[in-house]
């Protein structure tokens, strides 16, 4: 998935693709940052854009602005990708040449991933600068720290049957899902979060085929948990029905321990246990993000759903700009380090988690 970061000026929109910060991904930034606000009202400049995962390799995107009348790139109406430029990427103090590699699709956003990349892994408290350079677009850079993870201590959770009825097939259940997610913040710095979960099923396989799978219909309540609204401010609570992200920081739990509410309204699991043990995992995932990803995602928030975005897209109120720690002024570097809590699916169905 793409996020579109906008540039306005008086005659001229331009976009930049950024990376999916998934987790969830996620991340604390001991970096400098600044605030860059890009000179580009007649001339494209260098983007970079990279999520950084404690635990993988490390690469970027690298691309050039580009004007909504040069169409989507993300169709193949327009080639913004910089393959032949010079990307070094620094991993404390160390310098990499990067290589510009290509991979098929395999996301939902079905685009190719277009990458830099070097042989290397992002450890846990890495410092790490990108640097790149394009003959036609100059040169851009920006830095980030990765932080270090913030462990699960405990999950707990309760299902009930769903509400609104259960379902007639055989195998298969409907209820609601309850979870609380407890860590400690370390209280030593100002920390930046975000929490995410997956599902695994590859052991719930036998000869290719699925014996178990889960689902939820509309996905995670986020007003069950008071932190994930905190960018939220009263005029929107008044205003409408806003939907939240769930990324948070530490100013309202420094250094206590602290259990999230998650609640899922209407999860569907459904087994086949007839071909042997059932081994597929809800995966939950708590992330200590980067301050430059927190950030972004605050601008993000204002631009595309706050109530500064909504008003300002109607003409009423002052235009945000989305954050962005690269020296253009174009994309953003984000960094993350993920603790991970599995569940074995089969233990979600109504009964209490231990």
């Amino acid at each position: 998935m793409a996020f579109l970061t906008r540039h306005n000026d008086m005659k001229t929109i331009y976009k930049t693709l950024t990376l999916s910060l998934t987790i969830a991904n996620a991340l604390l930034m001991t970096g400098c940052y600044s605030d860059f606000e890009p000179d580009i009202a007649s001339t494209p400049v260098v983007c970079i854009n990279a999520d950084i995962r404690a635990g993988e390799k490390i690469s970027a995107e690298v691309t050039r602005t580009w004007r909504y009348s040069e169409g989507d790139p993300n169709i193949g109406m327009t080639d913004i990708w910089l393959r032949d430029a010079d990307v070094t990427i620094t991993v404390n103090e160390t310098d990499y040449k990067a290589t510009y590699r290509e991979y098929p699709a395999d996301g939902f956003d079905g685009r190719p991933r277009r990458v830099f990349e070097i042989d290397c892994v992002a450890r846990e408290g890495d410092n790490i600068t990108i640097h790149a350079a394009d003959k036609t677009y100059g040169e851009a850079f920006g830095s980030v720290t990765v932080p270090r993870s913030v462990p699960i201590e405990n999950v707990t959770w309760n299902s009930r049957p769903y509400d609104g009825g259960q379902s007639s097939w055989w195998g298969e259940d409907m209820f609601s899902l309850n979870m609380k997610v407890t860590f400690t913040d370390p209280g030593s710095s100002d920390d930046y979060y975000i929490f995410g979960y997956d599902v695994d099923l590859r052991g719930g396989q036998t000869d290719g085929d699925i014996h178990e799978s889960f689902q939820t219909y509309g996905g995670l309540d986020v007003k069950s948990e008071p932190l994930f609204s905190e960018h939220v401010d009263a005029l929107e609570t008044i205003v409408g029905d806003n939907e939240a992200y769930t990324f948070f920081s530490d100013r309202q739990i420094s250094g206590k321990t602290y259990s999230l509410n998650i609640s899922f309204p209407q999860c569907v699991y459904r087994s086949d246990d007839d071909h042997g043990t059932l081994q597929g995992k809800f995966i939950v995932e708590f992330s200590r993000i980067s301050v430059s990803y927190y950030r972004y995602m605050l601008s993000l928030w204002a631009t595309e759903e706050g109530i500064q975005g909504a008003l300002g897209g109607v003409g009423l109120g002052n235009p945000v700009w989305e954050y962005s720690n690269v020296s253009t002024g174009a994309g953003i570097i984000s960094a993350s380090a993920t603790s991970r809590y599995p569940i074995p699916l089969h233990r979600l169905p109504p009964q209490d988690g231990k």
